[in-house]
């Protein structure tokens, strides 16, 4: 619910356009990044409620917030230790696809030129996760596809530079 409103307070088209305060954006911005980092619930679907997707509506709900107009690129490195803060505090292997969600995040900064090649490959060179237990493996394969729904998105569309090209090859690599 809260990428919907965020979403349509931005939207030329809606009747809710601009209708949040600064005060209440700063709040869904705030919001975003935190339900992220506290959330350990990573139920994808259960027999009893059904789809509950927390990861991947965290991830919509932060996408949500990337896009909005009003949405400061200084946030962006509070975004990215989101991201990184996910997929280090996991307790178990998503296995929903929340991955690719969570690179939506990561496509959108760059599409609204929040994020740059260069900085999105560092930040990727300088993340290490850790592969003790089989459970890292697993959350290890999980980056990949985050990664690589990253990288064939950019590939198709043209828009892969050859050092983020590098980088994204190197990491999928390497495991």
């Amino acid at each position: 619910m809260n990428a919907c409103v965020i979403a349509v307070d931005d939207e030329i088209e809606s009747k809710y356009c601009q209708q949040l305060t600064t005060e209440e954006k700063e709040y869904f911005f705030n919001q975003a990044s935190l339900y992220l980092r506290r959330e350990r619930n990573q139920t994808g679907y259960s027999t009893k409620y059904g789809w509950i997707h927390i990861t991947a509506h965290g991830a919509d709900f932060l996408a949500a917030s990337c896009c909005h107009s009003d949405f400061g690129k200084e946030r962006v490195g509070e975004v990215l230790k989101t991201i990184e803060s996910v997929f280090k505090h996991l307790q178990e292997p998503l296995t929903h696809q929340e991955d690719r969600r969570l690179a939506v995040v990561i496509l959108e900064l760059l599409e609204n030129k929040m994020l740059g090649d260069e900085e999105l490959a560092e930040w990727l060179g300088n993340i290490k996760l850790p592969l003790t237990e089989v459970v890292d493996y697993q959350i290890q394969s999980n980056f990949n596809n985050f990664l690589a729904a990253i990288y064939f998105k950019l590939e198709t569309e043209g828009q892969l530079s050859e050092n983020l090209k590098i980088e994204l090859l190197t990491d999928l690599k390497n495991y």
